[in-house]
């Protein structure tokens, strides 16, 4: 009774029939489960990098701005500082228009004032985005109510809408 030399040579005395199965709990659910678990985690992990990263040159991108807009504030004062001396004007007034200058153009860059014109241009941007979302909710209703027409028949005549034809 064996198979390829697999199982009894002879069934006698094992109170068996001597039929040989195949041994399904050996065999893998998933072949390759382990490796791609391994992989899913690399993944996440790259992804979680990646996500950082980003974070870091979004972070980096506002300090570079930043930087560059503070650099703009001291190149304006390096200019006035160069007419003054032009000018020949005393040092000292010449420390304290520049330090004016600078205390002017830093609470400038802090404290950017929102001009009424900016925020009638909001305005104007929110009534167009509520009108358009309207219209699309008209457009849907009046494909809904077609469809009414043609969807639903009523089962009995009673309930059926009268048709003027």
């Amino acid at each position: 009774m064996s198979y390829n030399g697999i199982g009894l040579q002879t069934p006698r005395g094992t109170a068996t029939s001597g039929y040989v199965q195949k041994n399904v709990s050996s065999k893998a659910k998933n072949p390759g489960y382990y490796q791609q678990r391994k992989e899913n985690e690399k993944q996440q992990v790259s992804k979680g990098k990646l996500l950082i990263e980003k974070i870091n040159k979004q972070q980096a991108k506002e300090e570079i701005v930043k930087h560059e807009k503070l650099r703009q504030i001291e190149v304006k004062c390096c200019e006035l500082r160069d007419d003054l001396e032009d000018e020949d004007v005393d040092d000292k007034e010449i420390d304290k228009r520049v330090d004016e200058l600078r205390k002017k153009l830093l609470k400038e860059l802090e404290s950017p004032r929102p001009t009424v014109q900016n925020k009638s241009d909001s305005v104007d941007k929110i009534e167009a985005e509520a009108s358009r979302i309207n219209e699309d909710k008209d457009q849907k209703t009046e494909k809904s109510a077609s469809t009414k027409r043609f969807g639903y028949v009523p089962r009995y005549p009673s309930e059926r809408p009268d048709k003027a034809t």
